[in-house]
């Protein structure tokens, strides 16, 4: 909460305060800039009205208003209403919608309208081209990203690279939500009070584990001759003390950290009478053990105690209990019974002392003694901590508020490492840490990222997690940009373990393989389905992906690939051969070849096939809407709300395949089902977990099928070999939109077009290389840059 009241409001000011003062220097400027600009918007303002008028509307009125019309439009969208371009691009999501829609067929509603095939696409055509139309010749408008919190993910691993210490409590923490089928995207990120609590326990967790503030101190040793002592009695020579009467001497000793010491005490006695002389020894107002002293001048005595201490001044006494006095005895030397006390000497902490951890050491890379005072110290060391932290220089307000609460601890009486441990942890609840934070941009206006907002975004992009020591030094060096070393980065951490994070959070989410541990099935249809075989398979595809990232694979190899990685189980459910396998533990994957076998790429590996099965049987539909949604980015519409499942329409009769020609012949299940149905039913020679098999229901399995623009395959790979030839530019594209919408953290707009286009051809000549999408993706406007918020 120590950040939060540091002014955090302050460097994030709101996008509407304005300087008048600015605005009026800038006016000139603005004003040839608005001239220059208003000539060309003009023109495609006028191409997009005529583009409207003369073909759309035309196009609306004949095949759209009877159930879009001004009386009770269906879904409360009412075309009849948009008299101009203007109108509809300010309702852009809405027809959007609409255009996906007229893309699958199922609207205008083929039971009702006929609209021929050429129509249609001129339909499609006219749509997009005023919807989408950007003219990427002057200039790309970056757009905007929200300000969004770290995801667990990202905390857990930034947390890690921070201090060195795996925060595992942070799989605790509240789901993050998803959008546009990603957890780090900015608009959905919220910060829910019952988070941030789990913030501040974290915060006060971590920095207790990483920095150790007891036990490890160096030996505290004071030794306190008798003559120097307070109290009772009196010097005597040059070094003793002498209690001629019963009372008590004490020693005033400032102990520098509460635990158990020792404490020596040389005494000796002038013994007289019928018994040695007997002690006390106090610790404040405690006794800690009553004794006898025999001893004597020409041999003293040495006795040793141990006792708990607090930290702070303290006083260590001894108490003389039995005087005796008889000057009528024979013997002068014994007459008189006296205490000497020759020395006290303190020492410890005596407990076993704590190795210190590497996150301790991490922190504390100097510390602070003769030459190098506290404060010096500290500023060092929370200057490094705080700069890594927040990502960026740590500012003079925010290092002042930190050394404030060292001194505070320093003042309660903890030591310099408390202090630390205490900034820490107000370090651990700032906005600066929990936020992927950028400066604001002035409304309308375009700003390129600086070197510092560059290296985060590029290491939560590739890394999930914070900047490394190496990009950490060319953001201060400002040589981020310079000649090929970004992109000797980007090559850089994609060779780096730690790129294994895009894998699963990137692959993980764009093909949904998070969702293998809530699959289940029927045990009585699938007895060998089993939590462990579902890990199998989410872990074949995520080697199977950080492989083709490591070597450097084409994209086109996700489908096109003949090999894959199995362990014992998942060949014996695949009924593959792998003698190296026989005999070894479940945890071992091998890769191994596909040639000969009907299977190759990620169509044909259990985690995708077993996603998208019912928990009785295949699901073509399920099976085809993840072709479509996952690989071709168009996600078909929902379906009718009063559609019902098959297994629910007792009338259907025949194979799967049968039973669903029918239900297609309902006209309102069937554009959207013909678009998805042949897909699906190329799969259907895998069962619901993946198995082959060419019978189902005793009945040969046909996997044929034919998309609606009339090319024809016959299985799983001809399917995939259709996707890399006829679908190419289309699948690319949709990893690409993928992959931007995560290294962005926001949904793809109509916009950014211009950015996917150069991304889409410089895919193309370096063969659809992995790395060139990613160094692709950072060298990009909406990566580099950001726009203001138009008013």
């Amino acid at each position: 909460m120590f950040f939060v009241r540091s002014g955090f409001n302050r460097s994030c000011p709101s996008y509407q305060i304005r300087s008048v003062n600015r605005l009026l220097n800038r006016c000139s400027g603005v004003l040839v800039l608005l001239s220059t600009s208003l000539a060309c918007c003009a023109q495609d303002l006028k191409t997009q009205r005529s583009l409207y008028k003369q073909t759309l509307q035309p196009l609306v009125e004949k095949y759209c208003l009877d159930c879009h019309g001004k009386n009770s439009p269906e879904g409360d969208f009412d075309l009849a209403s948009f008299q101009s371009a203007d109108e509809v691009l300010q309702s852009r999501e809405h027809w959007l919608k609409a255009l996906q829609r007229v893309r699958f067929g199922d609207m205008p509603p083929p039971e009702e309208v006929t609209l021929d095939k050429s129509v249609r696409e001129e339909f499609q055509k006219q749509l997009d081209e005023l919807l989408n139309r950007v003219d990427c010749s002057k200039g790309s408008n970056p757009g905007q990203v929200t300000i969004r919190r770290l995801n667990r993910n990202e905390y857990r691993n930034t947390v890690k690279e921070l201090i060195g210490l795996d925060y595992r409590p942070a799989a605790g923490f509240p789901g993050d939500d998803v959008g546009y089928g990603f957890d780090n995207i900015g608009d959905v990120l919220s910060l829910p009070p019952i988070l941030f609590e789990k913030y501040l326990v974290a915060a006060e967790t971590i920095s207790g584990k990483a920095i150790v503030t007891r036990g490890f101190e160096p030996d505290f040793v004071n030794q306190t001759d008798g003559k120097d002592l307070l109290g009772d009695g009196a010097p005597r020579g040059n070094q003793d003390r002498v209690l001629t009467t019963e009372g008590t001497a004490r020693l005033r000793v400032k102990i520098p950290t509460t635990g158990s010491y020792e404490i020596e005490l040389v005494l000796y006695g002038d013994q007289a009478g019928d018994e040695p002389v007997k002690v006390e020894l106090i610790s404040g107002r405690n006794t800690l053990k009553k004794t006898s002293i025999e001893a004597t001048r020409e041999e003293p005595v040495t006795l040793r105690y141990e006792a708990r201490l607090q930290q702070g001044i303290r006083s260590i006494g001894i108490r003389f209990l039995n005087d005796f006095y008889d000057p009528t005895l024979p013997r002068p030397a014994g007459r008189d019974r006296n205490l000497y006390i020759e020395s006290i000497l303190v020492r410890g902490p005596t407990e076993k002392k704590v190795k210190l951890p590497e996150t301790h050491q991490k922190i504390f890379f100097v510390s602070p003694g003769e030459d190098m005072p506290e404060a010096v110290a500290a500023r060092r060391i929370l200057t490094r901590i705080a700069s890594r932290a927040f990502r960026r220089p740590v500012t003079e307000n925010e290092m002042t508020r930190l050394l404030k609460l060292v001194r505070l601890a320093k003042i309660n009486g903890d030591n310099f490492e408390t202090g630390i441990q205490l900034a820490l942890q107000a370090i651990l609840v700032s906005p600066h840490f929990l936020f992927k934070v950028e400066k604001p941009v002035v409304d309308g206006h375009v700003r390129v990222l600086d070197e510092f907002e560059l290296a985060t975004s590029l290491s939560f992009f590739v890394w999930s997690s914070m900047p490394d020591d190496a990009l950490f030094k060319d953001a201060f060096g400002g040589r981020i940009r310079s000649g090929d070393r970004l992109q000797r980065h980007v090559k850089r951490m994609l060779a780096d373990p730690r790129s294994a994070q895009l894998v699963r959070n990137f692959v993980g989410q764009w093909l949904q393989l998070r969702n293998l541990k809530d699959i289940s099935f029927d045990g009585n249809l699938f007895p060998g389905f089993s939590p462990q075989l579902a890990a199998a398979m989410k872990k074949e595809t995520e080697l199977f992906a950080w492989d083709l990232l490591r070597r450097d694979g084409s994209l086109l190899d996700f489908l096109e690939a003949d090999y894959t990685f199995v362990n014992r189980e998942l060949a014996e459910h695949y009924g593959i051969e792998v003698p190296t396998l026989k005999g070894k533990e479940s945890d071992r994957f091998e890769k191994i070849s596909l040639a000969g076998t009907p299977r190759g790429g990620i169509l044909t590996q259990g985690s995708v096939l077993t996603l998208t099965s019912n928990p009785t049987r295949t699901s073509p539909v399920k099976r085809g809407r993840w072709v479509l949604e996952n690989l071709l980015n168009l996600p078909p519409p929902p379906p009718a709300p009063n559609v019902m499942e098959i297994e629910d329409q007792k009338q259907l009769v025949g194979t799967l395949r049968q039973k669903m020609q029918q239900h297609r012949e309902n006209p309102g299940c069937a554009s959207c089902h013909a678009q998805m149905d042949p897909i699906g039913f190329a799969l259907e020679n895998f069962d619901a977990i993946g198995r082959w098999r060419e019978v189902d229901q005793k009945l040969p399995i046909d996997a044929s099928g034919e998309l609606t623009n009339g090319a024809r395959f016959e299985g799983a790979q001809e399917l995939q070999k259709l996707l890399t030839t006829v679908k190419k530019d289309q699948f690319i594209r949709c990893i690409v939109e993928k992959m931007l919408t995560f290294a962005l953290g926001r949904g793809i707009e109509y916009y950014d077009r211009c950015a996917v286009d150069k991304i889409m051809e410089r895919l193309a000549r370096a063969d659809y290389r992995f790395s060139e999408l990613i160094c692709a993706i950072v060298e990009s406007d909406p990566f580099q840059k950001r726009k203001g918020i138009s008013p």
